[in-house]
């Protein structure tokens, strides 16, 4: 059974750090997009609402009365399970090496990209009522710790992204974090 917007099991995915959505309406994006083969599933993804609390009224004190949507946050779970040599890509795309720092003060949005998540076929995830999930600006998020293990046990990566909102490709754009299609 589908949990909302994915159905939950193994997915294939693919990333494309130069074919990041442009965030603006009917510019296209660069197909160019790279396998990073299977991942354990959209373990978590999370959508923070952000309020703008109304307080303060004499009858109540200084209780909050009510809040005001001011939009929101949403972070992408995953757990890479097989390695690619341009996983780099996803883990660093700050610097030209692994170890490079990269320049500093560049908009996170201008280095994130698109990432694609297929679910596999034969599976809960596929039979399920599964759908594609295209994340058009995923970076790892900022202050999240990526731990990679060496020596010679599976080297499974739990990795948290933040999405950016972007306009979809709908005819009418709106402001999304991410996209659902049907499985092909």
């Amino acid at each position: 059974m589908s949990l909302g917007t994915f159905a939950p099991g193994p997915y294939t995915a693919t990333y494309d750090a130069s074919g990041a959505v442009s965030g603006t309406p009917g510019q296209a994006a660069d197909p160019a997009a790279r396998d990073i083969g299977l991942v354990e599933g959209a373990h978590r993804l999370s959508r923070v609402m952000e309020g703008e609390d109304i307080a303060g009224t004499n009858l109540f004190g200084q209780t909050v009365v009510d809040s005001i949507y001011r939009g929101g946050n949403c972070f992408l779970l995953l757990t890479m399970k097989e390695w690619k040599p341009y996983v780099r890509d996803i883990l660093w795309p700050f610097g030209s090496s692994f170890g490079d720092v990269g320049p500093i003060g560049r908009l996170l949005t201008d280095l994130a990209g698109k990432i694609v998540l297929t679910p596999v076929a034969g599976t809960p995830a596929y039979e399920n009522d599964g759908k594609v999930l295209t994340f058009g600006k995923a970076i790892l998020s900022p202050q999240h710790n990526t731990e990679i293990f060496f020596g010679p046990a599976q080297r499974d990566v739990a990795l948290v992204f933040r999405c950016f909102p972007y306009y979809n490709s709908d005819e009418t754009p709106k402001l999304v974090w991410f996209e659902e299609s049907d499985v092909e």
